[in-house]
């Protein structure tokens, strides 16, 4: 069984990736690192699913035979990557910022998963978007200012711009995109996927604790 954590963006993620889930007992986790250098295992997967890189069908063959080799040894992993659902990056090999819409690496994900026939389950940690958007916002500022211009670092200008679908909204709604389920459903059965709440982790740690391991049927 293969655990994805997608996101949500701005949930703590970085704080369970450091923190957590290289902890969980009964779990292998191979997902983002923040305090020491990533799997070249997940490195690889992450290049193909973030469309950071182009594979060669000898590559990606070679991927597939190698992470069903990996897998061998462990009954559970667990992956945690929220950038797969984010559609504003910077390709390593142009060192460019582009879009690449999440959808595209959604399929691309599923598509490797279905390589590997093994069963896999995803999840989320959902916060209040009031808080989540702006948080996002300003993250990607950076990478707005790159792909569409200094005006839209002004979030209102931002918003504007997509509730009034003016030419080219499509690229701006991808940021949006990332909360948006509905989307998310399309490439994901629904039953695929469950949601944590961001409340649980922050303010009912036992809660989600409990949840959690339940959801993993570690102890």
């Amino acid at each position: 069984m293969i655990y994805i954590n997608l996101g949500f963006q701005k949930n703590s993620l970085t704080n369970l990736q450091t923190n957590f889930y290289p902890a969980l007992k009964g779990i292998h986790y191979i997902g983002r690192f923040y305090n020491q250098d990533n799997y070249k295992l997940f490195s690889d997967l992450n290049d193909l699913v973030d469309n950071r890189r182009e594979f060669s069908d000898n590559e990606y063959i070679s991927l597939v035979s190698n992470f069903k080799e990996y897998q061998k040894n462990f009954k559970k992993i667990l992956i945690s990557q929220e950038n797969w659902n984010i559609p504003y990056q910077r390709n390593h090999k142009t060192n460019k910022i582009e879009i690449v819409p999440q959808r595209i690496k959604h399929e691309k994900l599923l598509n490797f998963l279905n390589k590997l026939k093994i069963d896999y389950k995803i999840f989320f940690i959902q916060r209040n978007l009031e808080e989540s958007i702006p948080s996002l916002f300003a993250t990607m500022s950076d990478r707005i200012n790159s792909l569409f211009g200094e005006q839209f670092l002004d979030i209102n200008y931002f918003l504007d711009y997509i509730e009034k679908k003016k030419n080219g909204y499509e690229k701006l709604l991808l940021l949006l995109n990332v909360y948006n389920l509905k989307e998310i459903h399309k490439t994901f059965p629904k039953n695929k996927i469950t949601i944590f709440q961001y409340d649980d982790l922050k303010n009912d740690k036992k809660k989600f604790l409990n949840d959690f391991s339940n959801y993993l049927q570690v102890p």
